[in-house]
């Protein structure tokens, strides 16, 4: 009950120096935009800690680093990836689970995990992708060759897109249709072009859905991409320490 009652993490103090929290029940899920240095990977650490610590089921694929970042969580973690392979398999493993949980919240006649009964109802996921559009972005393939080395690394271009193709197709099923199996996404990423999210599929559901944090100095450009109402985001001056940025709810 302590568990499923603690839907939030705290990870920062506000401009009023009250604490800020993650609220699942208010964003289902979260991008997370910024500049190396800015500090975007003290805040990644701090939401993985905060969700092992209450007891949450945490996933974490970091393609760019190889889990670097995050290797205090990675003998508590359900899966702990570093390849498009190893995600792409991660993510299918966590849309079955999606699926079965949607499956129990149907026998039991819920609309939502939180109202199973105790003793059948699963603990809240969350999925961490730092470097998303490293993880999904496609690489050019190279025409056909002569050359036997050239052509086995254009077979791995292709088979490496296509497990990122893959990451893409779960990503977007489980911002569809995962927030009442209690399934939640941090995408994190340095640079975020205006027409990434759209690549990936279902991206639709996933940008109505998804809160935005983005970190450092940014520029106009940068909040349109990440942000909904950049026009209405303050000013944070023109000398920017780490970790202050700007942290947009799905509420306002």
């Amino acid at each position: 009950e302590y568990i499923l009652e603690c839907e939030f993490i705290p990870f920062a103090t506000g401009v009023d120096g009250e604490p800020v929290a993650y609220n699942f029940k208010v964003d289902p899920h979260l991008l997370i935009a910024g500049a190396s240095g800015g500090g975007k990977s003290v805040l990644l650490q701090s939401l993985a800690y905060g969700a092992l610590i209450r007891g949450y089921e945490l996933y974490v694929a970091d393609p760019t680093k190889g889990g670097a970042d995050f290797k205090f969580a990675e003998p508590y973690a359900k899966a702990f990836t570093a390849t498009p392979f190893e995600a792409a398999a991660m993510m299918k493993g966590i849309y079955n689970e999606v699926l079965r949980r949607k499956n129990l919240n149907t026998a039991h006649g819920v609309g939502n995990y939180r109202d199973l009964p105790a003793g059948v109802r699963p603990k809240h996921i969350v999925i961490l992708l730092d470097e998303f559009t490293s993880l999904m972005g496609q690489d050019p393939v190279p025409p056909a060759s002569d050359d036997p080395d050239m052509d086995i690394e254009r077979d791995m271009i292709i088979a490496t897109n296509r497990a990122k193709t893959e990451i893409g197709v779960y990503t977007g099923k489980i911002a569809r249709e995962a927030r009442s199996a209690g399934v939640t996404l941090f995408l994190a990423t340095q640079k975020l072009s205006a027409k990434m999210l759209d690549t990936i599929p279902g991206a639709g559901d996933l940008k109505v859905n998804l809160s935005r944090l983005l970190l450092g100095k940014a520029t106009y450009g940068d909040k349109q991409s990440a942000l909904r109402a950049p026009q209405d985001a303050p000013d944070l001056g023109d000398s920017i320490p780490a970790g202050r940025g700007l942290f947009e709810t799905t509420a306002g």
